[in-house]
């Protein structure tokens, strides 16, 4: 079983979090990370074997239609790995690994549902895809140009948020 957590554990842990990409943008230096589903995946698993991680995972706050309408666009694998996930009511966090992450993106890639992913040692929040962009909210200038040069070092193209250019 893959554990889930609460808002509050997932704070309390250092997550960034934010419920608005307008908040992010007035509150935090961000940049938006594009490329392919193959770069986002080299950047974020990077980014987990740096430090801990974390992701929202909504399925649990699906109505019961969604979730189904939600598991019809899987693979049997896919599927699976759900049937694996503590998806209790109220705990949409998960820890990330190399496999939770991979699934993750490869959902909100396709645009079927969104994640966010939460970075803890150098704090800032990806938000999910936007047509392979990704919103990148960082705590500060200095943590923003980290993730800059590491998405760079992994091949995808950075460009400043409209509100901070």
């Amino acid at each position: 079983m893959i554990h889930s957590m609460t808002k509050a554990e997932v704070e309390k842990a250092g997550a960034l979090l934010i419920d608005t990409l307008k908040e992010g943008e007035v509150l935090y230096p961000s940049i938006l990370l594009r490329g392919t589903k193959e770069k986002m995946k080299k950047f974020l698993l990077q980014v987990i074997e740096e430090q801990d991680c974390y992701a929202d995972f909504y399925y649990s706050s699906l109505k019961k239609e969604e979730k189904e309408h939600f598991l019809s666009g899987l693979s049997a694998d896919e599927k699976s790995y759900v049937q694996r996930m503590e998806c209790t009511e109220g705990k949409i966090y998960y820890p990330l690994d190399n496999e939770i992450c991979t699934f993750l993106l490869d959902i909100t890639a396709r645009e079927w549902l969104f994640s966010s992913f939460y970075f803890i040692k150098n704090r800032a929040v990806l938000w999910g895809n936007y047509q392979m962009a990704f919103p990148l909210f960082c705590e500060n200038e200095d943590v923003r140009e980290y993730y800059r040069d590491l998405a760079c070092a992994c091949g995808l193209q950075t460009e400043m948020m409209e509100s901070q250019k």
